[in-house]
């Protein structure tokens, strides 16, 4: 008796998404099943979604390398939330808080919202 000859289900599995790639596993299963291909769903999706094109990339093999990159982001963000805002900033915050509280007291909260959203648009008019 000849022996059956075998197919290479990965690469039927693969064929068939390229040419039907919103198919979901159960569908892939029922159309390889009717050309006579015997394949499980878990395949089906290890071979859709995890398959060469969709697995993470891997980081460095070499610890130390690895470790000297994670110690300079570190460092990074840890610089980055130690920084302060030079005085003039707050002086300036400070002031338009003031005139803020001063356009509440003068108009009204409600209309003070109206102005200041009027205000916000027409600098995203100018700004473009």
């Amino acid at each position: 008796m000849a022996k059956k000859k075998s197919v290479n289900k990965s690469a039927t599995i693969r064929k068939y998404l390229a040419k039907h790639r919103k198919a979901g596993p159960k569908e892939v299963q029922a159309a390889l099943a009717k050309k006579g291909i015997d394949v499980s769903e878990g395949l089906i999706s290890n071979v859709k979604y995890v398959g060469a094109g969709n697995q993470k990339k891997t980081t460095s093999k070499k610890p130390a390398l690895r470790k000297k990159k994670v110690a300079k982001k570190r460092k990074a963000v840890r610089k980055r939330a130690t920084r302060t805002k030079p005085l003039e900033d707050v002086k300036q915050a400070s002031e338009l808080m003031i005139h803020a509280v001063e356009l509440v007291m003068k108009a009204g909260a409600k209309e003070a919202k109206q102005l200041v959203n009027m205000a916000a648009d027409m600098v995203k008019k100018i700004r473009g």
